[in-house]
């Protein structure tokens, strides 16, 4: 696995969600960072190490969109979610659930969108 490495894969969860493959940089405090390979090959085998890839199944992905374009779409991501989290609760209430929406799971793509961004 190199920290440099254009490579990352997206794991498939049980409940037909993904999540990005992370790498443990500290045990002790559970810490990761995104994880990034050199090559397909290597992407595809630390996705198989992981129980979701085994399990769930996986995509390599290959990062060709410029560290701009990434910066520029998490800020209209976060500009968004920061939109969503200000409406006052009881309009909340009076409004469908948003389909497709998962907080925890944009907070995870933020977070992989950033640690793209530190490579």
């Amino acid at each position: 696995m190199c920290e440099k490495g254009r490579f990352f894969v997206m794991l498939n969860t049980q409940s037909g969600g993904f999540i990005p493959l992370m790498r443990c940089t500290n045990i002790a405090t559970n810490e990761a960072e995104f994880a990034t390979f050199d090559n397909h090959d290597d992407a595809r085998e630390g996705a198989l190490e992981s129980v979701l890839g085994e399990k769930f199944g996986f995509e390599v992905f290959e990062m060709v969109a410029g560290k701009k374009m990434i910066k520029s779409l998490l800020d209209i991501i976060e500009a968004q979610k920061e939109y969503i989290d200000a409406l006052p609760d009881e309009v909340v209430a009076k409004l469908p659930a948003m389909p497709g929406f998962d907080h925890d799971w944009a907070d995870e793509v933020i977070y992989a969108a950033k640690q793209t961004l530190k490579l």
